[in-house]
């Protein structure tokens, strides 16, 4: 039943292998090993059976203990929006520190960022097609919070 465990194998590839997703794994292998077996003795064939094993279950995303569907496209949108804000009082900040030669450098590199992520920006913010904005992915929720608390850290020693 090599089909099953790659097929198990591809449902735990985004998520770290602790001992919890690892007994998860077990489980839902030998749920599919059993499905499997049942539509077997129904009278299916073995390849029919596995493709309607595999095809009973595309996810496992709300087993995974932190892990949260967001909207991909729409977070990423909403990220280089704020990203953006910052870079942009960053600059006005330096605007009146260029009258020091060290400073002119930071206020150049702070206008060329502002300028690539404004146009990235407003590449992704037209994007209006519905397929692209509902798109969702599961992303644990420890990360992402991690994540924010970083970019924090990066503001404030800026500052």
């Amino acid at each position: 039943m090599k089909e099953l465990e790659r097929h198990v194998d591809s449902l735990f590839a985004d998520y770290r292998q602790t001992r919890e997703t690892k007994e998860l794994k077990e489980e839902i292998l030998s749920n599919l090993e059993a499905k499997t077996a049942d539509y077997i003795q129904e009278g299916m064939t073995r390849e029919d059976a596995v493709k309607k094993a595999v095809e009973s279950i595309k996810t496992v995303d709300y087993l995974i203990d932190g892990s949260r569907k967001i909207y991909f496209n729409r977070y990423v949108v909403e990220m280089f929006r704020s990203l953006l804000i910052y870079i942009l009082i960053a600059w006005i900040v330096t605007i009146p520190m260029r009258v020091i030669s060290s400073s002119i450098m930071i206020n150049n590199l702070l206008t060329c960022a502002a300028v690539i992520l404004g146009v990235i920006y407003f590449t992704l913010a037209a994007r209006k097609d519905s397929v692209y904005l509902n798109e969702q992915r599961s992303f644990d929720t420890k990360k992402i919070v991690r994540f924010r608390i970083l970019v924090w850290i990066v503001w404030v020693l800026f500052i």
